[in-house]
């Protein structure tokens, strides 16, 4: 079992909301025909490319609730 610190965590989830927002937002994946399945699973493997590109001790994530709100934004 790998050992995911609590800011890795943070980081994953930040990137993969900006991944599965360029993905329902993006005319090609954003109609109905493709499946919510798809759009899910491509979403979730960019962000494990994404995530493992990313030096998670180069960002610095707010512990306070606004300013963590709107980096999600």
């Amino acid at each position: 079992m790998m050992n995911v610190s609590f800011h890795q965590f943070i980081l994953f989830f930040l990137i993969f909301i900006r991944v599965g927002t360029i993905m329902v937002t993006v005319p090609i994946f954003g109609f109905e025909a493709v499946p919510l399945y798809a759009k899910a699973g491509l979403s979730a493997l960019l962000t494990l490319l994404l995530f493992s590109i990313v030096d998670s001790g180069a960002v610095s994530i707010p512990t306070e609730f606004v300013p963590f709100i709107l980096l999600v934004m």
